[in-house]
């Protein structure tokens, strides 16, 4: 639906919502999110795969106090429908705006390799382009950014890498170190 209505109205997103709203976290997740040494955002479509799960009642408020270490992983492109248009620090944006204002990582990783010219022909073709990144907003936020070269080319189609992604993570997780609290 989100899809439709935004190529129907030509309009960005402000807000989406679960039905019915503000469903109970379970128990499990959120004492999973408590013991966690770290918490990986991302990738995925910022409003149909990641903001749903901010959008459950208590996982905000869980990732904010948890003493992990928290990261977002960019998309490497913008996506059609959802969130053509965007720099990164959009997506961060509307991360933000759907857990109340709060700031949820410190850390992003985004990718570094170019794709290719077919590929950046397919994707302008359906209104999307690679993800920019405006580091003077991310500066400005106060969240580090790492880049690393993380496209797995499938056609015409860009994905994250999973094995560069993996060592990207464990890469920044190691630099980072362990959580608040916890002995080295």
């Amino acid at each position: 639906k989100i899809y439709a209505h935004k190529k129907a109205h030509e309009c960005r997103i402000s807000h989406v919502w679960l039905e019915p709203q503000k469903p109970k976290a379970l128990d499990d997740a959120i004492e999973a999110i408590g013991q966690a040494e770290l918490i990986v955002l991302g990738p995925g479509s910022l409003y149909t795969s990641v903001i749903p799960n901010l959008l459950v009642d208590g996982i905000v408020d869980a990732i904010a106090a948890s003493e992990a270490k928290k990261l977002y992983i960019m998309n490497i492109m913008t996506q059609d429908g959802e969130t053509e248009g965007y720099t990164a620090f959009d997506h961060v944006a509307g991360i933000r705006s759907h857990a109340s204002g709060k700031q949820l990582f410190n850390d992003c990783i985004f990718n570094t390799d170019p794709v290719t010219d077919a590929t950046l022909a397919h994707y302008q073709a359906e209104g999307a382009a690679p993800v920019a990144i405006d580091r003077a907003r991310f500066d400005a936020a106060g969240i580090r950014l790492y880049g690393f070269p993380l496209v797995r080319q499938i056609g015409t189609m860009v994905r994250h890498d999973p094995h560069k992604l993996a060592r990207a993570v464990m890469q920044v997780f190691m630099r980072l170190g362990p959580r608040d609290g916890v002995a080295q």
